[in-house]
């Protein structure tokens, strides 16, 4: 049975296999933090131990043999309860280091779990057993399978904010090991507040799914301002439009400058705020009025949270989702700019009954946008929601202008 050593770091034994273990702590606030995504990434196997309730508790029990007498059938099942749903899944900083280590021994209190590259295996007294069909969601990814562009990315996003962490400020730096190894992996230029530069477009269509989002002041340290462009700019989950990976931008990003990706460098930043230029189409309404029609419970990705808003001049009706603002809200804008960011193109064929072998083909376009408010003067915005409507196309042959968003 495994044995530990007296010291708080050192070595255990399982059978005739021998493991090293260690304890990590949030690196905010460190001028030079240690390379935490090297660690994890290169280690051959890490522990994690779920049965502790903390890091003042064992979890290397002595009647742990009876303990991991599972029926293979039944595993996955199991393994979604006690691992993917267990305290110490859900903690932000444990997210990139589960994703990042090649091999995980997951310690329950009733199973041992092996998970690696090749899906999840069940140690018990005969063995390992390796666990066969469709496996459940929340699962490890394997770094070389899901690091391969952006859209990836944000997808990771997705799960990584359903996270708790103790420290709100700890929102991007809990992840920044993540992005280390998905710059190096996937080439897509700088990391900006939780988004990447190529594409800009596709980590600017977030929306709020917290029932009550908090927004967030700072990124990385208190007096480093996180922009209203950043999904990082509010506590809680957060999701993007299913048919992300298809989305064709419509905007131009302004900014070439080359920033080194690291939270040192990132806390250098001081007190300004971090602005966004693009170069885009925009829509202006006035007299907007806006009020939560939404069920935070409905089905579908962007069924639930939705508000309608209704503008003077031009007349015009639409939904998005503003960010803030929930069941019973309303709030009215003297005016708002629509930014045109991305749209997708649903191509449905149509085959004639006079002649079947001849193909049409149906498209209907999809437009997402940004919702802006003035914050300072002209050219300069602050994002409120984010939005997409199919028709019509409120932009129509509109010129590009820039835009700032702070």
């Amino acid at each position: 049975m495994p044995s530990r050593s007296p010291n708080n770091s050192g070595a255990l034994s399982y059978g005739s296999i021998r493991y090293a273990y260690f304890k990590t702590t949030s690196t905010t606030g460190l001028k030079n933090p240690p390379q935490w995504q090297n660690i994890y990434h290169q280690a051959t196997c890490v522990i994690a131990a779920h049965s502790a309730r903390d890091d003042s508790e064992g979890f290397l029990y002595t009647s742990r043999s009876s303990l991991i007498q599972a029926h293979p059938t039944q595993a996955y099942t199991k393994f979604h309860e006690q691992v993917n749903q267990s305290g110490l899944s859900q903690r932000g900083w444990v997210f990139q280091e589960r994703i990042l280590s090649k091999r995980i021994f997951h310690f329950t209190n009733h199973d041992l779990f092996l998970e690696d590259a090749s899906g999840i295996g069940l140690v018990n007294e005969g063995g390992l057993v390796r666990l066969s069909g469709d496996s459940p969601d929340g699962n490890k990814l394997n770094v070389e399978d899901a690091f391969h562009n952006s859209a990836q990315w944000y997808r990771l996003v997705e799960r990584y904010s359903h996270c708790e962490l103790t420290c709100d400020i700890d929102r991007l730096p809990a992840i920044i090991g993540l992005a280390q190894i998905f710059k190096e992996m996937s080439g897509c230029g700088r990391f900006m507040f939780g988004l990447w530069h190529e594409p800009l477009h596709l980590g600017l269509l977030w929306i709020q799914t917290a029932r009550n989002p908090v927004r967030l002041k700072d990124a990385y340290r208190s007096g480093c301002p996180c922009p209203t462009w950043s999904w990082a700019a509010w506590k809680g989950s957060l999701s993007f439009p299913s048919c992300l990976e298809a989305l064709e931008s419509c905007i131009s990003p302004l900014q070439k400058q080359e920033s080194p990706l690291h939270t040192t460098v990132l806390e250098n930043l001081g007190p300004q705020v971090p602005t966004l230029a693009i170069s885009g189409k925009l829509r202006t309404l006035s007299d907007v009025q806006v009020t939560f029609n939404g069920d935070m419970e409905s089905k579908g990705r962007f069924a639930g949270g939705r508000c309608e808003f209704v503008s003077t001049k031009p007349r015009m009706y639409g939904f998005a989702f503003f960010d803030g603002l929930g069941a019973g809200d309303e709030r009215r804008f003297e005016r708002i700019w629509l930014l045109l960011v991305a749209e997708h193109c649903n191509k449905r064929p149509i085959i004639a009954e006079e002649d079947a072998g001849t193909v049409a083909y149906h498209f209907r376009f999809t437009y997402y946008f940004l919702v802006l408010e003035e914050a300072g003067g002209p050219g300069l915005y602050r994002r409120v929601g984010m939005g997409a409507r199919s028709r019509p196309n409120v932009w129509g042959d509109a010129d590009k202008t820039t835009v700032f968003i702070v």
